[in-house]
C-alpha cells in the first residue's frame, strides 16, 4: 500500500500544479502504478505542449490483441497482415505481462490498427518503453526503423519510427510490436500512438532531445543532454517584471517564455561559442545585489554581459509595502573586449529560441523582425528591443529548417527574415558584425518589456543614463536594514542575497514560493517568509503579507493553504495552515507592539481556532493514538499520503494555540486566553499519548511522522515543527535531542550535511529547518554541517539560489527556484546564529563556531528587529588556543541598540572550558549550569577571561 499512497501523494501535488512534471515521476514505478502517472501527466500537461493541440493530428492505437512468442519456437511471422489474430486475447497495454503468467526474458507480439484523417501525408509512431526493453516496430508488415530517447518520466524511454513509405493514406493500416524486457515482465510502459507530426505527440523536453539525437551538432539546452538544469530570477520588489536566468546564460523575459542567449563567432579561427562553452562566471553585483554579472570568453574575446530590472520609467522608489501596479523592464547589456594584441572579426549573435530555462518549451508560432530593424517581434508583440539596428537577421523553424544554431557554426544566418511554425519551433537570431582592434571594445543595450508591447517602435529610448546605478543604490537600501559583520564574508552575503530573493518573490503584496511552478500564495511558506521578513527589517511587508490571511479565511474559520493567482483557493486539505496562518497573524505584532493591529486581526484569529477545536472533535471519541489528533490531511506535502495523520500538523496547532493564548493576553481578554491555554493542554496530552504509543509498539528509537507513518526521513522533516519556529513541547526535550541525533545519524550525515529526503533528493530549506532545531538543542556541530553544505552546494552557484529539491548531481530536482522559503530559512538561521528569542530573553552567539573568536576579525550585529525592539551587540578580543589544548584570551561583548528584554540576555559562547574572570558592567557574571552567561537587560560591556 506503501507504493499506491506515495502516488496518491504524488497525483494531488501534481494536479495542483506545484511539481512539473518530470519530477513528479520520480515519484511512480513500474506496471499499474506507471498508469496513474502516465495518465496524470496526460491531464495536466494539455494547455502546456508547445504544440496546437488539433483533433485531427493523433491517435492512440486500440484495441490490441496480445501473445506470448512461443519459447524456443525459433522466428515467427506474426507481423504479417495475413496472420490471424482474432482468437488472440484484447489486452490492455498498461496490464503487466506477469498477469498472464510471463517471466523475465519473455516476448511479447501486439497487433492492432489505425486509420488517419484523411489529410493526413505522413505519420509517425510513438511508443512508451521501460527504460531496458526491446522493441521491432512492423507496418502494415514491412518492419521501420526506430529511434529510442530518454522520456521525461525516470525509468522510460520513448521509441519513434517514421512511417514512411509503410504508410498507408486514407486506409486502415496495420501496426505489430514485438517487445521483450531482460529484467521485467512488466510490458509496455504507456500510450502507443501515431501523429502527423512528431512534435504534436511529444512534450517540448521530449522532442527537443530527439532532434538533438537525430542531430548531434545542434547546440541546444543543457537540458536536452540530461545535464543538470538551474535558473534564478531578477527583478524588483512588487513589479511582475522579472527576468529568469538559465545557468547556460540564456535569460526569459517571461515566467515561463521563450530564451534570448548571446553568441560570439569569431572569424579567425571560425568558432562559435556560447557563454557556456567560454567558461561562464555568474555573480551577484558585489556577491549580494540583484543585478546578474555574466562573464565569459570565445578566443581572444572577453564578455560581459549585465542584466537587472527596473521599473516603467526609470521609477525606482515604490513604497515599501504596497507597490504601485506598474510593470517595469528588464535591461540586458553586453560588451565584447579584445584582449588579444591585433584587431579581430567577429559577430555577435542573440537568438531568440522556444526553449525555456527550465526545461521544457514556451511556444514562438511566428517570429519576425520590425521594420525599425532594432525589435525582434515573437508571437505578434515586441519582446526584446535593441539600441542599434541588427546587421543581419535570420529565422528558422524545427524541424523544417533545422535549429538555427546550425547556420550560426558558419558565422552566417538562415535568409528569411521570420518563421512560422503551428508546433512553436520558430526562433530568430540578430547579428552584430564587430572589428576590434586590440584592446577595443564594443556594447550591445536591449530592453526587454515585462509586458509584450505591440508598438514597434519600444525601443527607440532605453533609459539607462542612471538606471543602474539607482537600481544598485535602491538595492542598497533594501537589503541593509539589518547591519552584520562577520569574520566569513560568505555569511553576511548569503544573508543580504536571500532577502533579495525574497523582495524579488514579492508580486504586488503577495510573496510567491517561486517564478514558475509556485507562482501561487502558500500559507505555509508565508510564515517562515514573513518571519523572515520582520527580522530582517521588512516588517510592514510582513504586515501586507499577513492582511492576506484575512481576505482569504473562510467564514467558518478555515485558512486556505494555497491561494491561485486568481484569489481562489485550492481544494485541499492541509492543516498547518490553521496554526501557521495564526502565528503569521500574531507575529507581526511581537515584533511591533501594535497593538491597534492586534486587535483589528484577533476575531480572525479566534475564528481560526474555533476552526481548530471543530477538526480536533473529529478524532475526539477516536481510540489512542489517534484520539484528539487533527483528521488526515496532505500536511506539508512532501511527507506523506492525505489519507495519513501527521504530527507535524499537530505540532502548528500547537503554535496556533499557543500563539492565540499570547494575543489574547496582550489584549486583557484573560477569557479567551484561557479557552486557548485549554485546549493546548488537551491536544499537548493527546498527542504526548499518541507519540508514545506509536514508539512503543513500533520499537523505535525516534518520534514519528505520524501514526501511520514511522521509519522514513518524513519522521526528521515533521518532527522539525516541535522546535521550529517554536517549542512547542518542552517536556519532551530528552526525547527530541535522541530523535534529532538519530535523525541526523540515518539522514544527514551520511551526505555530508544535505538533508536526503522524499523522492531521494536533498531538499535545502527542509535541513535548514533540521538546523535550527539542532541550534535549539544546543546541537551545534550539527546545525554547522548542514549549513556549510548549504552555502557549498548553491543549485546556481554564485547566486545563492537553492531549487526546493536538488538532484545529488547538483542540478534542479523539484518545485521551483530560488526557493523563496529556502531564502527565508538561509536568513532566519543566520540570524539565529547570532541572536534570538528564548522566552522573555535574547540569546546571544548561540551559533557562533569558534573560529570565528580566534580569527581576530570584528564580529557583531546591529539594528535586528526582535520581539523586544532592536537589538545588537559587538565582540572585541581574541581568543587562543595553546600547546596543551587550553584556551587563553579575552572577549568583550559591547551591547548596541535599545532593546531591553525583561529576562535580560544569556550569551552562548562555543568555549567549554570556565573562565577565570566573567564580569559586567564591573560586577561577577552569573553562569548557568549550562556554562552560559546571564547579562542583564541594560548591560552595556561584558568582559570575559580564560
Amino acid at each position: 500500500m506503501r507504493g499506491l499512497d506515495r502516488i496518491h501523494r504524488l497525483f494531488t501535488e501534481f494536479s495542483r500544479r506545484r511539481l512539473s512534471a518530470s519530477a513528479w515521476m520520480r515519484g511512480c514505478f513500474g506496471g499499474l502504478f506507471h498508469v496513474a502517472c502516465t495518465l496524470a501527466l496526460a491531464l495536466s500537461l494539455g494547455s502546456g505542449t508547445a504544440h496546437a493541440q488539433e483533433p485531427s493530428s493523433r491517435r492512440f492505437i486500440h484495441p490490441w490483441h496480445f501473445q506470448f512468442e512461443p519459447t524456443g519456437a525459433g522466428a515467427v511471422d506474426w507481423h504479417l497482415p495475413g496472420v490471424d489474430a482474432a482468437s488472440w486475447p484484447i489486452v490492455d497495454l498498461f496490464q503487466p505481462w506477469s498477469a498472464y503468467g510471463a517471466g523475465d526474458g519473455s516476448a511479447g507480439w501486439y497487433r492492432g490498427s489505425f486509420r488517419p484523417d484523411d489529410a493526413w501525408q505522413s505519420a509517425a509512431l510513438i511508443v512508451r518503453l521501460r527504460e531496458n526493453a526491446r522493441l521491432r516496430v512492423f507496418v502494415n508488415g514491412e518492419r521501420v526503423p526506430i529511434t529510442i530517447v530518454n522520456a521525461d518520466l525516470p525509468l522510460e524511454r520513448f521509441a519513434v519510427a517514421p512511417l514512411g513509405a509503410a504508410f498507408q493514406p486514407q486506409t486502415e493500416n496495420l501496426v505489430t510490436l514485438r517487445l521483450s524486457d531482460p529484467d521485467s515482465p512488466l510490458g509496455p510502459y504507456g500510450t502507443v500512438e501515431v501523429a502527423e507530426r512528431v512534435a504534436a505527440a511529444l512534450s517540448g523536453r521530449e522532442y527537443v532531445r530527439l532532434t538533438a539525437q537525430a542531430v548531434p551538432g545542434r547546440l541546444l539546452p543543457t537540458w536536452a543532454e540530461d545535464s543538470p538544469t538551474r535558473w534564478s530570477a531578477i527583478g524588483v520588489p512588487g513589479a511582475p517584471a522579472r527576468a529568469l536566468v538559465g545557468g547556460d546564460g540564456a535569460f526569459s523575459p517571461t515566467n515561463p517564455g521563450p530564451t534570448f542567449l548571446p553568441w560570439i563567432y569569431e572569424w579567425g579561427s571560425g568558432t562559435l561559442t556560447r557563454p557556456l562553452d567560454g567558461g561562464l562566471v555568474s555573480r551577484l553585483r558585489d556577491a549580494y545585489l540583484p543585478i546578474l554579472d555574466q562573464t565569459w570568453s570565445a578566443g581572444p574575446l572577453e564578455a560581459r554581459s549585465t542584466l537587472f530590472v527596473v521599473r516603467a520609467g526609470g521609477r525606482l522608489d515604490p513604497p515599501p509595502a504596497i507597490p504601485p501596479a506598474d510593470e517595469g523592464e528588464i535591461i540586458y547589456r553586453l560588451s565584447v573586449t579584445n584582449t588579444g594584441a591585433e584587431a579581430t572579426d567577429a559577430t555577435i549573435f542573440l537568438t531568440a529560441r522556444p526553449y525555456d530555462v527550465r526545461g521544457g518549451i514556451s511556444p514562438i508560432r511566428l517570429i519576425d523582425l520590425a521594420a525599425n530593424g532594432r525589435d525582434l517581434l515573437i508571437n505578434g508583440t515586441v519582446a526584446i528591443a535593441a539600441d542599434r539596428p541588427a546587421d543581419r537577421v535570420g529565422a528558422a523553424a524545427l524541424p523544417a529548417q533545422g535549429d538555427i544554431s546550425e547556420w550560426m557554426r558558419r558565422g552566417v544566418l538562415p535568409s528569411s527574415r521570420s518563421a512560422h511554425d503551428i508546433d512553436g519551433y520558430a526562433m530568430a537570431g540578430l547579428a552584430y558584425d564587430l572589428r576590434l582592434a586590440a584592446g577595443g571594445s564594443a556594447t550591445l543595450t536591449f530592453r526587454i518589456p515585462a509586458r509584450p508591447l505591440p508598438d514597434s517602435d519600444a525601443g527607440s529610448v532605453i533609459p539607462l543614463a542612471r538606471a543602474e546605478d539607482e537600481t544598485g543604490a535602491r538595492w542598497r537600501d533594501d537589503l541593509h536594514p539589518v547591519r552584520l559583520t562577520l569574520p566569513d564574508r560568505q555569511f553576511v552575503d548569503a544573508f543580504r542575497a536571500s532577502l533579495g530573493h525574497l523582495l524579488t518573490a514579492q508580486v504586488r503584496t503577495l510573496f510567491h514560493p517561486g517564478p514558475l511552478e509556485h507562482n501561487a500564495f502558500w500559507m505555509r511558506d508565508a510564515a517562515y517568509i514573513g518571519l523572515a521578513l520582520s527580522r530582517a527589517g521588512h516588517g510592514e511587508r510582513t504586515k501586507a503579507l499577513a492582511r492576506h490571511v484575512l481576505v482569504h479565511q473562510q467564514g467558518e474559520g478555515r485558512i486556505p493553504p494555497v491561494v491561485e493567482r486568481n484569489g481562489r483557493p485550492r481544494p485541499v486539505d492541509e492543516w498547518d495552515a490553521q496554526g501557521q496562518g495564526i502565528f503569521l497573524l500574531v507575529h507581526h505584532y511581537r515584533f511591533t507592539g501594535d497593538t491597534a493591529y492586534l486587535r483589528s486581526v484577533f476575531p480572525a484569529i479566534a475564528r481560526a481556532i474555533d476552526y481548530l477545536d471543530a477538526l480536533r472533535a473529529r478524532n475526539e471519541d477516536a481510540p489512542p493514538p489517534l484520539r484528539g489528533l487533527l483528521p488526515p490531511s496532505l500536511s506539508a506535502e512532501d511527507i506523506g499520503s492525505a489519507d495519513w495523520h501527521h504530527y507535524w500538523d499537530d505540532f502548528w496547532a500547537l503554535t496556533g494555540y499557543e500563539e492565540a493564548a499570547y494575543a489574547a493576553r496582550a489584549l486583557g481578554d484573560l477569557e479567551s486566553e484561557a479557552r486557548f491555554l485549554t485546549a493546548r493542554a488537551r491536544l499537548s496530552r493527546d498527542l504526548t499519548e499518541s507519540i508514545d504509543r506509536v514508539r512503543t509498539a513500533q520499537r523505535q528509537p525516534q518520534i514519528p511522522n505520524g501514526p501511520e507513518d514511522h521509519g522514513s526521513s518524513s519522521d526528521a522533516r515533521g518532527t522539525t515543527a516541535a522546535l521550529w519556529p517554536r517549542e512547542v513541547l518542552p517536556a519532551l526535550r530528552p526525547l527530541m535531542r535522541d530523535s534529532f541525533a538519530f535523525y541526523h545519524h540515518r539522514y544527514v550525515a551520511p551526505h555530508g550535511g544535505a538533508f536526503r529526503h522524499n523522492l531521494d533528493l536533498f531538499w535545502p530549506y527542509a535541513g535548514l529547518g533540521l538546523a535550527q532545531a539542532y541550534l535549539r538543542l544546543g546541537m551545534r556541530d550539527e546545525t554547522w554541517q548542514i549549513l556549510r553544505w548549504h552555502l557549498a552546494h548553491q543549485s546556481f552557484p554564485g547566486l545563492y539560489a537553492w531549487a526546493e529539491g536538488v538532484r545529488t548531481d547538483g542540478g534542479f530536482g523539484i518545485g521551483d527556484m530560488p526557493h523563496a522559503w529556502a531564502a527565508a530559512e538561509t536568513i532566519n538561521l543566520i540570524r539565529d546564529l547570532l541572536i534570538s528569542e528564548d522566552g522573555d530573553r535574547l540569546v546571544l552567539g548561540r551559533g557562533i563556531p569558534f573560529g570565528w573568536l580566534t580569527s581576530g576579525e570584528p564580529l557583531g550585529i546591529e539594528f535586528a528587529p526582535t520581539e523586544f525592539g532592536l537589538a545588537g551587540y559587538r565582540v572585541v578580543g581574541v581568543l587562543r588556543v595553546e600547546a596543551g589544548g587550553g584556551v587563553t584570551g579575552d572577549v568583550v561583548v559591547r551591547r548596541l541598540d535599545e532593546a531591553a528584554p525583561p529576562g535580560g540576555y544569556v550569551l552562548v559562547l562555543p568555549v567549554t572550558q570556565k573562565p577565570r574572570s566573567a564580569r559586567v558592567d564591573g560586577t561577577d557574571v552569573e553562569v548557568t549550569p549550562e556554562g552560559h552567561f546571564r547579562l542583564p537587560p541594560g548591560f552595556l560591556e561584558a568582559v570575559l577571561s580564560w
